[in-house]
């Protein structure tokens, strides 16, 4: 636990962040120490007998989940909205998972470590368990959703849509949501959309990735008669955008 913070050569104390922090394990996939960070609800040390839902938020490229932690502020932006009852109790759980992996199983090159490896396994296998196993959280697909930035917003519709068993809620901002994201959106069939709930939104300023991608999601969904959230509107690609 972080106790103070300096800031032109002063120390501030941060608060209580024990319900917000970074935690290692040791991936058997990957044979190394690897991290996570963690967000837990108001309730979760007063109420242990209480299980919550989870969402798996998925960082962008050349990031780390610590940037949702210490330059966003996730647990404060959590806390704020289930305080003000507009969302429910929830675990946030933000893998590391590859600055370049577009959250893909490939072939693991230990001299390109970053963009190489098993990392859609770990999202959908290793991470689950590891989480599932030391939190006490609702282990069904109905209480499971996943979500992510650029980068992290392709891995969301693109593993999110390839296993309708784990997950039930996907949403992308500001995502790199391709035609293959789309292709893997499109294997779903009408049974198995019901069970979804979707949203997606982007910058109409956003020079990293392509509007058109989430336009392009939007208009299938649209086609079919599917309904999700959808926001296309100013901004740019940045955090201003997404924590919105």
């Amino acid at each position: 636990e972080e106790c103070y913070i300096k800031e032109n050569e002063c120390f501030y104390e941060r608060g209580n962040w024990n319900r917000c922090y970074t935690e290692t394990y040791d991936s058997g996939l990957f044979n190394k120490e690897l991290k996570y960070s963690i967000y837990l609800p108001p309730s979760y040390y007063e109420n242990t007998e209480k299980s919550y839902p989870t969402v798996y938020l998925l960082h962008g490229i050349n990031s780390s989940s610590e940037s949702f932690v210490k330059v966003d502020g996730i647990a404060s932006f959590m806390d704020q909205y289930i305080e003000s009852g507009e969302i429910t109790e929830m675990i946030v759980v933000m893998p590391d998972s590859g600055k370049n992996s577009f959250y893909r199983d490939t072939a693991y090159d230990e001299k390109n470590p970053d963009s190489t490896g098993p990392w859609q396994t770990h999202i959908t296998t290793e991470i689950r368990n590891e989480v599932e196993k030391n939190y006490r959280v609702l282990a069904d697909a109905k209480f499971r959703g996943l979500t992510g930035i650029s980068m992290g917003g392709f891995g969301a519709v693109s593993i999110g849509t390839l296993y309708p068993e784990l997950y039930s809620s996907v949403a992308s901002h500001m995502g790199a949501v391709n035609d293959e994201a789309l292709a893997d959106l499109k294997t779903l069939t009408e049974e198995q959309l019901e069970g979804y709930d979707f949203y997606f939104d982007c910058g109409l300023q956003d020079t990293m990735v392509d509007y058109q991608w989430t336009v392009n999601i939007h208009n299938y969904l649209d086609s079919i008669g599917k309904e999700h959230g959808y926001d296309l509107r100013d901004g740019g690609h940045n955090s201003a955008f997404y924590m919105a």
